[in-house]
């Protein structure tokens, strides 16, 4: 696989472009070795720079290879603001105010995962990354995945229908996002609320049908890429003799590269599981998410680090 120079050039946004003196702040932690240190040694933060990035995966240090899984074509990771979150979590379970595995509990839910997709006694690894320079970041909202999947694939999602996944016309409340794909999809509500779109039954005929074509092409399902993913969806509308329409296009962004019934197309990360316990809607939104084209950790330069297992 590969992209074409203008798509980084375009869609790369100023978090990638900041100028030195912002990304050297005095007092912050500049780098990813720092960021380990202080995290493992229980050391207050007082600000991350805002070129370090952090994802956080399944596995010991020594299984991380990259970025996302391999398959995928771009790879999730959050920024300063969650790293700093993330030490400052830390920093209660060395004063004993918050469990260790905790502090697990809560990056996982803070990212996005399910209760359901956290698997309970294994190893998971926060690496981090110092992104300052990398020119294929960038935020991903949904507008800026249209352009992306177009500028990689060749694939065209009519503009009626970017408007139609976009905007939130029914009044001035902030929205949540699992209400809204459920409305998009027909998928249950109860089922977007833990993240997923299973079963697939509830939904209607159109989400259904796209997604069953993508599933066994799927990077997160089945054995295929988000390359191959993205090829399939552009079969199966060319079959239809249509434009993509909404909840084709919903599950295109879902089983191609992961954008699960949780993510808010803004930007920012989304959760109704976190904060634990409860919490308002805007509570729910977490840190601020982007992606990056999936490259290899070492390559890089991350630094890992052991988390506690959730019991």
């Amino acid at each position: 696989m590969f992209i074409k120079l203008s798509f980084a050039m375009t869609v790369a946004v100023s978090a990638a472009s900041l100028p030195v003196s912002a990304r050297a702040q005095s007092g912050c932690v500049a780098t990813p070795a720092d960021y380990a240190a202080a995290f493992n040694s229980c050391q207050p933060v007082s600000c991350v720079a805002p070129s370090l990035y952090g994802v956080i995966h399944g596995g010991t240090p020594q299984q991380q290879t990259s970025v996302y899984p391999s398959g995928l074509y771009w790879g999730w990771v959050g920024g300063a603001e969650s790293l700093k979150q993330y030490a400052d979590w830390q920093l209660q379970s060395c004063k004993g105010t918050l469990a260790q595995s905790e502090v697990t509990h809560q990056i996982l839910l803070w990212v996005g995962y399910g209760e359901g997709d956290i698997t309970k006694g294994a190893p998971y690894t926060l690496s981090v990354m110092d992104l300052g320079h990398e020119p294929s970041l960038f935020v991903p909202s949904f507008e800026a995945w249209f352009l992306a999947f177009e500028r990689a694939f060749g694939l065209v999602i009519p503009l009626d229908t970017q408007k139609d996944l976009t905007l939130d016309l029914e009044g001035h409340q902030t929205r949540d996002p699992t209400k809204q794909f459920a409305s998009i999809t027909g998928c249950s509500a109860q089922s977007a609320a833990q993240c997923t779109d299973q079963p697939l039954a509830a939904c209607s005929v159109a989400y259904r049908d796209a997604a069953n074509v993508l599933v066994n092409k799927s990077p997160i399902e089945g054995t295929g890429s988000t390359a191959d993913c993205a090829n399939a969806f552009n079969t199966y509308i060319n079959q239809l003799d249509r434009p993509a329409n909404t909840a084709e296009t919903r599950a295109l962004l879902r089983h191609c590269q992961d954008v699960n019934p949780c993510n808010s197309g803004l930007g920012l990360g989304f959760n109704p599981a976190y904060p634990p316990g409860g919490g308002t809607l805007a509570e729910h939104f977490t840190g601020r998410e982007y992606v990056l084209i999936n490259k290899s950790l070492k390559e890089l330069g991350a630094a890992f680090i052991d988390l506690q297992p959730v019991p």
